[in-house]
């Protein structure tokens, strides 16, 4: 176990998740207020408006965003593990909040991810829904089509990480479990 600087860090087990790891809901409540406190608390009005523009100047918006985002993910995620006295390992860590600051920076720059939405998805006509009603009245509206698709994708992406971060995987017929270890007894 590691004792040093950040206990709630454990050493990484071949046989996956023990009782003292975090678990699944756990890791969600931490990461999506962490998306929360990023997201919406911490990111700038330059920042917002910037990270969707094209080349340079809005990737570097919007990779300034994620780092946020990312940054307040893993202090959330931090404070679960001190709170409850439960650990992650460390390596689960970085690799779940790479992949989900990763989908984060796609769907925030836009270029991609709504042409997925609209036409693979065929969500075209729903992520419109709202924008003539903010641009009657001449503000922002945050009840939009696009918002919503945008929060649902954060969403599945804080789960898979929650998932991965527990320690779990898919098995036979695509079920999430732990491994029975006969020499404990558990599910690991």
């Amino acid at each position: 176990m590691n004792t040093g600087r950040f206990p709630f860090l454990g050493q990484r087990t071949r046989s996956g998740p023990t009782a003292d790891h975090l678990d699944i809901g756990t890791a969600y409540v931490a990461l999506r207020f962490g998306l929360i406190a990023g997201d919406w608390w911490g990111q700038s009005n330059t920042v917002a408006g910037t990270k969707r523009r094209p080349g340079s100047e809005g990737r570097r918006a919007c990779a300034k965003h994620v780092a946020i985002v990312t940054a307040a993910q893993a202090a959330s995620l931090g404070l679960a593990c001190v709170v409850t006295g439960r650990r992650l390992d460390l390596s689960r860590v970085v690799t779940g909040l790479a992949v989900n600051g990763a989908s984060h920076f796609w769907a925030d720059r836009r270029t991609g991810w709504e042409t997925f939405i609209k036409e693979y998805l065929g969500k075209a006509e729903f992520y419109e829904k709202g924008k003539l009603k903010s641009e009657e009245y001449g503000t922002d509206c945050l009840a939009t089509g696009a918002h919503m698709l945008d929060r649902t994708w954060h969403d599945a992406w804080n789960i898979a990480a929650a998932v991965y971060l527990a320690g779990l995987r898919a098995g036979r017929g695509g079920r999430i479990h732990a491994e029975y270890a006969p020499d404990t007894g558990r599910y690991e």
